[in-house]
Parts: structure tokens; sequence; C-alpha cells
């Protein structure tokens, strides 16, 4: 399931196959799913993550 969504790549290795999770890929998923499940949090994550954003207690 995970390899046909694009989430991990395969990479045969004498009789083993290893598998490599695709970081960019699964991020971008989890933030598109956030974005559906969870609009407002778009706007908290790119405040906090900003570069030169204040954090709450400063």
């Amino acid at each position: 399931m995970l390899k046909g969504a694009g989430l991990i790549t395969e990479r045969p290795e004498g009789n083993r196959i290893l598998y490599t999770l695709a970081e960019d890929r699964l991020a971008t998923r989890i933030g598109r799913f956030l974005s559906a499940v969870c609009p407002e949090q778009i706007v908290l994550r790119h405040t906090k993550w900003r570069p030169g954003a204040q954090s709450e207690g400063t």
C-alpha cells in the first residue's frame, strides 16, 4: 500500500529488498491531509515556523 502511494522506495540488495521512506512525499501528503482536516492549522504552522517568528512566550 505504501509503495503504491509513492511513500516508500525499494532497492534489491542480494536476496533482500531494502525499503526507504520517501520523507519529502510523506511530509507533503501529511500536510495536505492536515490542511483538509484542520484548515486553521495552516496559519499556525506558517506563523510558528516562519524564520524570525517569535514564540508565544516572548
